[in-house]
């Protein structure tokens, strides 16, 4: 036994050497190395900023409403239309504001009627006053430069401060030309347009011509009445023939101030028809 161990070594060292001892040593393979670590992921870039928003336009204005004319009686001007809403720009919001509406226009003021006494009667006066002792008389003279339709004046008599008859006047009076009032005993002495029932004044009863409600001449005063005449010895309302100044265009439309006739007017005498009719000729 032990013969053939050492037979076998034998053989197995020449063996050994025939072949070489590395070429029957195990091959171990390497150990793998460790997984290299995955690179960092890339920041995301910044996000792009949105364009700005475009600015609306700005809203046009209304145009201004129109304005009435004088003297109609026209409704306001119509309002003014509102402004188109401004585009907006690329991108933009909100589109602009639609425009203001037009201010209304104003109506006109309605015309006033003139009532057609105020300018039309322009220039009518008294011109003389008669009261004597049997005659009385009113003389209306037109010093303007138009005729003077007298369909809506009057006379208004008040006796003793106290209004007691009207006495209308109906014609056309044209310049240059006189109106007499008178009363019935007058008449018989001269020529009068007009002699009324009650055609008859003492010295200190007011005389008052009216055209519609309008005051256009006075001789005395209206409120209380003087105890006998108005004005001052020789220039009075008693007894005398008083004739107006012709430098006199105008009557005295205030029936409530002093009247003094010495300031517009001439005295003569009592009962005198002389210049009755003819003012100024």
């Amino acid at each position: 036994m032990r013969a053939l161990l050492l037979l076998g070594a034998t053989m197995l060292a020449g063996c050994t050497s025939l072949i070489g001892l590395d070429e029957f040593k195990p091959r171990v393979d390497g150990v793998a190395g460790a997984a290299g670590l995955a690179g960092a992921a890339g920041l995301a870039g910044a996000a792009g900023l949105g364009g700005n928003a475009g600015t609306g336009a700005n809203a046009g204005q209304g145009g201004n409403g129109g304005t009435g004319a004088t003297g109609g009686s026209s409704a306001g001007g119509s309002s003014g239309a509102g402004g188109e809403a401004g585009a907006s720009a690329n991108g933009g919001s909100a589109a602009g504001g639609a425009g203001n509406g037009g201010a209304a226009g104003t109506g006109a003021s309605g015309g006033t009627a003139s009532g057609g006494t105020a300018g039309e009667t322009a220039g009518l006066i008294f011109s003389e006053y008669v009261e004597g002792h049997n005659y009385t008389a009113l003389e209306i003279y037109n010093a303007g430069s138009a005729p003077v339709d007298l369909g809506a004046c009057y006379v208004s008599a008040y006796g003793d401060g106290s209004f007691y008859s009207d006495f209308p006047l109906a014609t056309t009076l044209q310049p240059g030309s006189t109106y007499v009032l008178c009363s019935t005993a007058t008449a018989s002495a001269t020529t009068c347009q007009q002699s009324p029932s009650g055609m008859s004044f003492n010295g200190n009863d007011a005389q008052v011509l009216k055209c519609g409600a309008n005051v256009i001449d006075v001789i005395g005063q209206l409120g209380p009445a003087p105890s006998d005449y108005w004005g001052s010895p020789p220039n009075t309302t008693q007894d005398h023939t008083l004739r107006r100044k012709c430098s006199i265009t105008h009557g005295d439309t205030n029936s409530g101030d002093v009247f003094d006739p010495s300031l517009e007017w001439d005295a003569f005498g009592a009962d005198d028809l002389t210049d009755l009719g003819k003012h100024c000729p």
